[in-house]
Protein backbone atom coordinates (compact mmCIF):
# COMPACT_ATOMS: atom_id res chain seq x y z
CA UNK A 1 0.00 0.00 0.00
CA UNK A 2 2.54 2.42 1.01
CA UNK A 3 5.10 1.51 -2.29
CA UNK A 4 1.95 2.16 -4.65
CA UNK A 5 1.53 5.61 -3.02
CA UNK A 6 4.78 7.04 -3.71
CA UNK A 7 4.49 5.47 -7.15
CA UNK A 8 1.38 7.48 -7.75
CA UNK A 9 2.70 10.55 -6.25
CA UNK A 10 6.70 10.19 -7.53
CA UNK A 11 7.52 13.56 -6.36
CA UNK A 12 7.26 12.47 -2.30
CA UNK A 13 9.24 9.36 -2.86
CA UNK A 14 12.24 11.23 -0.79
CA UNK A 15 10.15 10.53 2.25
CA UNK A 16 9.01 6.71 1.11
CA UNK A 17 11.68 4.71 4.08
CA UNK A 18 10.62 7.12 6.96
CA UNK A 19 7.36 6.32 6.12
CA UNK A 20 7.63 2.88 5.89
CA UNK A 21 9.43 2.83 9.38
CA UNK A 22 6.16 5.24 10.86
CA UNK A 23 3.82 2.39 9.80
CA UNK A 24 5.83 -0.69 9.92
CA UNK A 25 5.61 0.51 14.22
CA UNK A 26 2.08 0.68 13.67
CA UNK A 27 1.75 -3.15 12.00
CA UNK A 28 0.72 -0.84 9.08
CA UNK A 29 -2.51 -0.54 10.50
CA UNK A 30 -4.09 3.28 9.70
CA UNK A 31 -2.68 5.90 11.49
CA UNK A 32 -4.13 8.58 10.61
CA UNK A 33 -7.68 8.52 9.34
CA UNK A 34 -10.39 5.70 10.38
CA UNK A 35 -14.05 5.34 9.96
CA UNK A 36 -14.09 7.10 13.36
CA UNK A 37 -11.96 10.16 12.61
CA UNK A 38 -8.54 11.65 13.23
CA UNK A 39 -6.33 8.44 15.47
CA UNK A 40 -4.13 9.58 17.71
CA UNK A 41 -1.09 9.70 15.84
CA UNK A 42 -2.31 12.36 13.56
CA UNK A 43 -3.64 14.61 16.07
CA UNK A 44 0.02 14.47 18.27
CA UNK A 45 1.74 15.15 15.08
CA UNK A 46 -0.87 17.78 13.99
CA UNK A 47 0.20 19.28 17.43
CA UNK A 48 4.10 19.14 17.46
CA UNK A 49 4.36 20.87 14.40
CA UNK A 50 1.43 23.52 14.90
CA UNK A 51 3.52 24.36 17.95
CA UNK A 52 7.10 23.95 16.37
CA UNK A 53 8.01 27.37 16.32
CA UNK A 54 8.17 27.88 19.80
CA UNK A 55 11.09 25.86 19.40
CA UNK A 56 12.92 28.19 16.36
CA UNK A 57 11.57 26.29 13.65
CA UNK A 58 9.32 28.44 10.79
CA UNK A 59 6.89 27.15 8.87
CA UNK A 60 3.27 26.95 7.70
CA UNK A 61 0.83 23.80 8.48
CA UNK A 62 -2.33 23.62 6.76
CA UNK A 63 -5.62 24.18 9.18
CA UNK A 64 -7.23 21.59 10.41
CA UNK A 65 -9.72 21.53 7.82
CA UNK A 66 -7.31 21.73 5.56
CA UNK A 67 -5.57 18.49 6.86
CA UNK A 68 -8.99 16.66 7.76
CA UNK A 69 -9.56 17.24 3.97
CA UNK A 70 -6.01 15.52 3.12
CA UNK A 71 -6.15 12.62 5.64
CA UNK A 72 -9.93 11.35 3.71
CA UNK A 73 -7.95 11.74 0.63
CA UNK A 74 -5.50 9.38 1.96
CA UNK A 75 -8.28 7.26 3.14
CA UNK A 76 -10.19 7.05 -0.30
CA UNK A 77 -6.89 6.23 -2.06
CA UNK A 78 -6.11 3.37 0.36
CA UNK A 79 -9.81 2.02 -0.14
CA UNK A 80 -9.38 2.15 -3.63
CA UNK A 81 -6.17 0.27 -4.00
CA UNK A 82 -7.85 -2.21 -1.27
CA UNK A 83 -11.12 -2.41 -3.71
CA UNK A 84 -8.82 -3.05 -6.75
CA UNK A 85 -6.79 -6.05 -5.25
CA UNK A 86 -10.18 -7.94 -4.57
Amino acid sequence: MVSSFFKTYPELAKYENEVKIIYRGYKFHHIWYDENGVLEFANSLYSKVKWIATEGVYSTFPTPKKLKLFLKMIMKFRFLKLKQKL
